[in-house]
């Protein structure tokens, strides 16, 4: 029966407290009035070269790295665009790259200027989790669908939820708490079904969050 009411409460804390993205959309203007926000855009390398610095002395000769890229998007698809050479010796930020190499490009509108983000792991990134997912569905059938599905699921209320309401003004501390006890009922529900451990399980972790926002409230 608590388990009901705090399922209820909990479903009631994310309709009063669901975003409306007002407050996403400003934090993303005023991050453009200053320079914060850049578009990332896919890339290839098209060619690195080592060449003297337009600073270098013979007294202090230093080496420079000019890379050229292919932007794959973007205003400018299709395009062989630079960044700023990289000095060898002091700046190592950027690991070494090979034409062929993909790459995220950062681009700002204001300046027209490119820079180097990372590397485009998003290939490896989509082979991992999907072997991964082979691997718990080959073991734990239908028990490791569901817990993919509470994985999925987190990731939701954390992007979905708990981020745009925070920006949107609300008390971090309330939306965590509720977003907690969201991810900890859907996520306990889909893994080891409703079974009483479920429910004793269910109920602490309840409880706990329970406590932690009246103690938060309390010495803060």
């Amino acid at each position: 029966f608590g388990v009901g009411i705090a399922t209820l409460l909990t479903i009631l804390g994310v309709i009063l407290l669901w975003p409306t993205g007002e407050g996403r959309d400003e934090a993303i203007a005023s991050g453009r009035q200053l320079g914060f926000v850049a578009e990332r855009l896919s890339a290839t390398v098209d060619d690195e070269v080592l060449t003297e610095c337009s600073y270098s002395t013979p007294e202090d000769i230093q080496f420079c790295r000019e890379i050229t890229f292919i932007v794959n998007e973007g205003p400018e698809a299709g395009a062989l665009v630079a960044i700023p050479p990289i000095n060898a010796r002091f700046d190592s930020s950027i690991p070494p790259l090979e034409a062929g190499d993909e790459v995220i490009l950062g681009f700002e509108a204001s300046t027209n200027h490119y820079f180097f983000a990372d590397l485009d792991r998003r290939s490896s990134l989509v082979w991992l989790a999907t072997i991964f997912a082979i691997f718990v569905i080959a073991l734990s059938r239908i028990r490791g669908v569901l817990a993919l599905v509470s994985m999925a699921t987190t990731i939701v209320v954390l992007l979905g939820f708990v981020a745009p309401s925070v920006l949107d003004g609300n008390d971090p501390l309330l939306v965590c708490i509720v977003a907690a006890a969201a991810i900890a009922i859907t996520s306990l529900s889909l893994t080891h079904g409703l079974s009483p451990s479920t429910t004793v399980a269910l109920a602490g972790t309840l409880v706990a969050l329970v406590l932690t926002l009246g103690l938060s409230y309390v010495f803060w």
